[in-house]
């Protein structure tokens, strides 16, 4: 009897010291992951003040700041430019865009089968218009997100005005 309360005894210390290490594990690990959440969060106010303080930032104004976010974090697999662009000015849009790359470009979104396809019209549209890196990125270019899986991580970010981390897609 006193060998198997013993044994039950060092059993249970055994199980919460276990359980201590976990949580305690676990809290740092989310402390960590949270810090590192935010330090990617800072380097993103530099485009954030990049399109705050010009009316219209060029394709190379924004290869630079996002190049150099990339090199230093990482952890961040993109960055995109998405404005909100009423119908009305999409034509120009995508004229100038046709203009600066040197090749058609259009306001796309995925067909059921994977293809891009133009995009029907609508109130407003949000294309990526920049995206870095641009190599890995340029089928991306002119799609119009409102279409795309990750739409809703869009609409929680303008709503909010907050940052969203979305998924891959």
């Amino acid at each position: 009897l006193l060998s198997f309360t013993v044994y039950r005894y060092t059993s249970r210390a055994e199980d919460a010291r276990i359980a201590a290490e976990f949580e305690h594990r676990a809290d740092v690990r989310g402390a960590l992951t949270r810090e590192i959440f935010d330090y990617y969060k800072s380097s993103v106010y530099a485009l954030k003040s990049l399109f705050e303080g010009s009316h219209m930032v060029r394709r190379e104004e924004f290869r630079q700041v996002a190049s150099d976010i990339l090199k230093r974090f990482p952890g961040i697999t993109a960055l995109e430019w998405i404005p909100v662009v009423p119908d009305k000015d999409r034509a120009e849009i995508e004229r100038q865009l046709s203009q600066e790359t040197g090749r058609p470009f259009q306001f796309s979104e995925l067909a059921a089968n994977g293809e891009l396809v133009r995009a029907p019209t609508r109130p407003e549209h949000f294309p990526i218009l920049y995206v870095e890196p641009s190599s890995q990125n340029e089928r991306a270019l002119g799609l119009d997100v409102q279409s795309a899986p990750t739409r809703r991580f869009l609409e929680q970010a303008r709503v909010t005005r907050d940052f969203v981390i979305s998924s891959k897609f």
